[in-house]
């Protein structure tokens, strides 16, 4: 007795699908093995679709990865508008706020630590326009709208908030390493250190500018009572002159 025609079909896929299941399988392979390891290979098979059909998508693996990194283009973007407080708009505890959830999301973000390691390892069209896009939200946003009545002080605070990035980054990607500076960052306490020391170097630099703020101008109007130009007090404070003559 023959056996009759196998009734099972082939579920077809929409072009949805199958754009959904190669990046799914893109963040796979990127997780586990990093940009750098990625292959066609280990891509194809976690996205169960065949070579031929990736490259008909993306014609290469770059096309891979810069599908897949666009969609990280507005993760710092996401974490300022999350750190945003109408209630309670003042500039240190929103950058309080920015530090505690770069920690949070980068802890459990393996994405998007993979992406800041290919970035330090790779100079292409890809990495350099992610990095150029979260400059502009470094510069043209946190330190225009947010930073600039510190700008004119001793300290280089476009220097300082650039290590404190920075660092974050750097411990968020070794903190699976080991001890680092004999903190290990990969616990729940190594975690609370940073975060509170976040919060502490936010208080120095925001209190000790508001202080310093106020001893320039209570000098000024010293200088202003003493008949000195207001020309001479602009060049010794730093101050504008329409500060100046408001005294």
């Amino acid at each position: 007795m023959t056996a009759g025609p196998d009734k099972t079909k082939r579920i077809r896929r929409t072009n949805q699908d199958i754009e959904k299941d190669i990046m799914a399988g893109a963040k796979k392979v990127i997780e586990e093995h990093g940009f750098l390891k990625a292959t066609l290979t280990n891509l194809a098979e976690a996205a169960k679709t065949e070579p031929p059909v990736i490259y008909r998508w993306f014609n290469n693996m770059d096309g891979v990865f810069e599908k897949f990194t666009d969609g990280y283009s507005y993760w710092l973007a996401d974490i300022l508008d999350d750190a945003w407080d109408n209630k309670n708009p003042d500039t240190k505890l929103y950058f309080k706020r920015i530090f505690a959830g770069l920690v949070k999301d980068l802890y459990r973000n393996k994405s998007m630590r993979q992406i800041l390691l290919w970035e330090m390892a790779e100079d292409n069209p890809i990495t350099s326009k992610n990095i150029k896009s979260r400059e502009f939200f470094y510069n043209n946003y946190l330190l225009d709208q947010y930073l600039q009545p510190l700008k004119d002080k001793e300290i280089h605070i476009d220097v300082v908030f650039a290590l404190l990035f920075g660092g974050i980054y750097f411990i968020s990607l070794m903190k699976d390493k080991g001890k680092y500076w004999g903190v290990d960052f990969n616990t729940s306490t190594g975690r609370k250190k940073l975060l509170e020391t976040a919060d502490r170097i936010c208080d120095f630099i925001f209190d000790n500018s508001d202080n310093h703020k106020v001893e320039t101008l209570i000098i000024a109007r010293k200088m202003k009572e003493k008949g000195i130009a207001d020309n001479i007090i602009k060049e010794c404070t730093s101050l504008s002159l329409k500060q100046i003559e408001e005294l």
